[in-house]
C-alpha cells in the first residue's frame, strides 16, 4: 500500500496546512489496534518557543482509511475531526 500510503499522506498534510498551519509529523499503521495514528504539529515553531512541541494525535480505523483512499478525498467524518481536534491546537497556540 506504498502509493495509498502516499496519497493518505498527502490528502492528510494538505487539509492540516491549508487550514490549520499544522503539518502531519506522524503517520504509521498499528497492527495491533488496526488502526492509523497520525500526528499534528504547528508550522512556524522556532527552536526556543515552548510551543513547538504541541501536537494532535488521531486514531483512524482501516476502514475509515480504505473509504478515503477509495474517494481520493477526506470523509465528511475525517473533516469534522480534524476540524475538531486542529482548532483546539491552534487555540492552544495563541
Amino acid at each position: 500500500m506504498t502509493e495509498g500510503y502516499a496519497t493518505l499522506f498527502k490528502l492528510f498534510d494538505e487539509y492540516a496546512k491549508l487550514r490549520y498551519d499544522c503539518f502531519l509529523a506522524e503517520f504509521f499503521l498499528n497492527d495491533a489496534t488496526h488502526e492509523y495514528v497520525l500526528c499534528f504539529r504547528p508550522t512556524g515553531a522556532t527552536r526556543e518557543d515552548p510551543r513547538r512541541y504541541a501536537c494532535r494525535y488521531l486514531r483512524v480505523k482501516v476502514p475509515e482509511m480504505l473509504s478515503i483512499l477509495g474517494a481520493q478525498a477526506l470523509t465528511p467524518t475525517i473533516t469534522d475531526t480534524l476540524n475538531n481536534e486542529l482548532a483546539s491546537l491552534k487555540t492552544q497556540l495563541n
